[in-house]
């Protein structure tokens, strides 16, 4: 008897659990493409990369971003982990802000130096929602980094 009383109590519990979840996205799966500013003197340097998210919460989620820089003088690669906070739970625009922090490689052509550094930083962006297919600006500012400012594409699931 405590056996079904137990069972029963689980199924209480997670069945309100499980329906949110599917109601909600498990993750998202996208590229990015933008410009970072290394350097107060030094042009914008284009980038590309990709990131892949998982929902923690209705509100939240957590995943890597890999990019890459390569410009006229640096070549950097960025490995960190973000960290995404959306205060809004439905609508075609939601806005969201975004904390980040890992490391990156950099690689000073001319003098061939090459240096790992950690970096964090912090920003907001928009995710608009066409069906699964989510279009996302966003403007970060990180240490280590100045003002970077990219545009996705996001597939959810």
């Amino acid at each position: 008897m405590k056996g079904w009383l137990s069972l029963s109590w689980l199924v209480l519990v997670l069945l309100p659990l499980t329906a949110a979840l599917q109601a909600q996205n498990q993750g998202e799966v996208g590229f990015l493409a933008g410009g970072v500013k290394m350097f107060l003197d030094e042009p914008i340097e284009p980038y590309i990369g990709g990131q892949a998210l998982v929902s923690v919460s209705r509100r939240l989620m957590v995943g890597p971003d890999i990019y890459f820089i390569r410009g006229a003088r640096f070549e950097r690669v960025n490995l960190v982990g973000r960290l995404e906070y959306t205060p809004q739970d439905a609508g075609r625009v939601r806005g969201y802000l975004v904390a980040a922090g890992g490391f990156y490689r950099e690689l000073d052509k001319p003098i061939n130096y090459v240096h790992y550094e950690e970096s964090f930083g912090g920003g907001a962006g928009l995710k608009v929602r066409f069906g699964r297919l989510l279009l996302v600006p966003e403007a970060m500012l990180r240490i280590g980094e100045f003002p970077r400012l990219s545009f996705g594409a996001r597939y959810a699931f």
